[in-house]
C-alpha cells in the first residue's frame, strides 16, 4: 500500500529576518529561557542576533544565540560565525547555532574549538532536522503560521473536543477506579483525605503517543522523556492529577511561603517553619489518546497522551501542601501569590 509523507521544510523560503522570528518563538517555548532580547532586528547587535537568560542547574546564565538561514555549513564558516561576534565585558556563559541546514560533526568540532578559543565552554546546536521536529511534534502553530502546514491531528473543533474529552472521562472513571471500595462507606473518610486510595493501581505508565522507546529508557534528547511512571493523585474537573514528586515548603510570617530543594539547610533548622508539600501534574482528558490496564511488562495502566503542552502531557504543574489522614485535614492548594522565589526548586520536574 502507498503511504502518504510530508516533504521536508524549505527554510530557505524564509527571509533571513522572518527566520529568526521563527527561532525567538521557538526559543520563548522552552522551559528553560527568559528574558529573550532580540536586538539582531535592530541591525545594532555586534553580530549577535539573540541574547537571552538560560536558567541551567538552577542558576540563570547569560547565552547569546546566532541564526542562520544558510543551505550548508562547513567548518570554516562555523568558525567564522564565533569569531565575528563582537564579545562585550559580560562575556555568555553559553552560546547556540540554530541554523537551517545540517550541522556535520566537523562542523560541529570546528565551531567547539572556536568558542573555547574565545573563552565560552557551554554551546547548543539546532540544525534543521531538530527545528523541524519540534515544529511538527510541538509547535503545529508556529508549523502553520511560518510554513502554512496544517495537520489534520490539530483541526478538531471545540465540540469534537469537548464529546472526546467528556466520553474519555466516562471511560476512565469506569476503568481506573475500583468500584468496590468506594462503594464501601466505612472507606469514604478516608477518600475524601487520600483521594488516590480510589484508583485500581498506585501508579500509572504516561507514554507519549510518540514514543518509541518503551521498555527501554528513552535517551533520546535533553527534554522530558517520552514515557515515565508516577502516582495517581485524582480526577479534576478537566482530566486525571498525578503526585510527580514530594517537596518541601519554608513558611515564612503571615501567609508567604518558599518551595526549597531537600539540601537546603533550613529544612534540618529548628529556627524555620517548614512544610512537606506534593508536586502535582495535571493532564487534561482532552491530552489522553487511550489506554491499556496492563502489559507484560508491568501490571499498571498506560495512558497514552499527547504531549502538547511545551513537550509535556501535562496542561499544568502546581504544589498541594501536605494535610493528615489523623487529623482528618486534607492536602490543601497553596497560594501562588504568595510564593517567594525560589531559584532552583520551582518546576525543575520538566528539566
Amino acid at each position: 500500500m502507498p503511504t502518504r509523507t510530508i516533504n521536508r521544510l524549505h527554510f530557505s523560503d524564509l527571509d533571513p529576518g522572518r527566520f529568526e522570528d521563527l527561532c525567538l518563538k521557538l526559543l520563548s517555548r522552552e522551559p528553560d529561557w527568559k528574558e529573550l532580547s532580540h536586538p539582531g532586528r535592530s541591525g545594532n547587535d555586534g553580530g549577535i542576533d539573540i541574547h537571552g537568560t538560560r536558567t541551567v542547574n538552577g542558576a540563570d546564565q547569560h547565552w547569546i544565540v546566532q541564526c542562520k538561514r544558510v543551505q550548508k555549513l562547513t567548518p570554516t564558516d562555523a568558525a567564522k560565525i564565533v569569531y565575528d561576534i563582537r564579545l562585550d565585558s559580560q562575556r555568555p556563559s553559553g552560546f547556540v547555532l540554530i541554523a537551517s541546514c545540517p550541522v556535520s560533526r566537523v562542523a560541529m568540532q570546528s565551531l567547539n574549538e572556536a568558542l573555547q578559543a574565545r573563552g565560552i565552554a557551554a554551546f547548543i546546536v539546532w540544525s534543521a532536522s531538530i527545528i523541524e521536529a519540534m515544529l511538527y511534534n510541538q509547535y503545529n502553530d508556529l508549523l502553520f503560521a511560518y510554513f502554512g502546514v496544517e495537520l489534520k491531528a490539530r483541526q478538531r473543533s471545540a465540540e469534537r473536543v469537548l464529546r472526546e474529552s467528556l466520553r474519555m472521562e466516562k471511560r476512565l472513571s469506569k476503568d481506573l477506579i475500583d468500584h468496590t471500595f468506594t462503594k464501601d462507606p466505612r472507606n469514604w473518610r478516608r477518600i475524601d483525605l487520600e483521594p488516590w486510595s480510589r484508583f485500581i493501581s498506585s501508579r500509572a505508565i504516561i507514554r507519549s503517543v510518540h514514543d518509541k522507546s518503551y521498555p527501554d529508557a528513552d535517551t533520546e534528547g535533553t527534554g522530558l522523556s517520552s514515557w515515565f511512571r508516577h502516582n495517581f493523585y485524582d480526577f479534576y474537573h478537566n482530566g486525571l492529577e498525578f503526585w510527580l514528586a514530594n517537596e518541601y515548603l519554608v513558611l515564612h510570617d503571615g501567609t508567604k511561603w518558599e518551595h526549597v530543594d531537600s539540601s537546603d539547610p533550613r529544612i534540618k533548622n529548628p529556627d524555620f517553619r517548614k512544610s512537606k508539600a506534593k508536586f502535582i501534574g495535571r493532564i487534561p482528558f482532552s491530552a489522553i489518546v487511550d489506554y491499556k490496564l496492563s502489559d507484560e511488562y508491568y501490571s499498571e495502566p498506560h495512558i497514552f497522551c499527547r504531549f502538547e503542552h511545551n513537550g509535556s502531557p501535562f496542561e499544568r504543574l502546581y504544589l498541594k501542601a501536605v494535610g493528615s489522614i489523623e487529623r482528618e485535614l486534607r492536602d490543601w492548594d497553596l497560594d501562588e501569590e504568595d510564593e517567594l522565589p525560589s531559584p532552583g526548586a520551582w518546576r525543575r520536574f520538566l528539566r
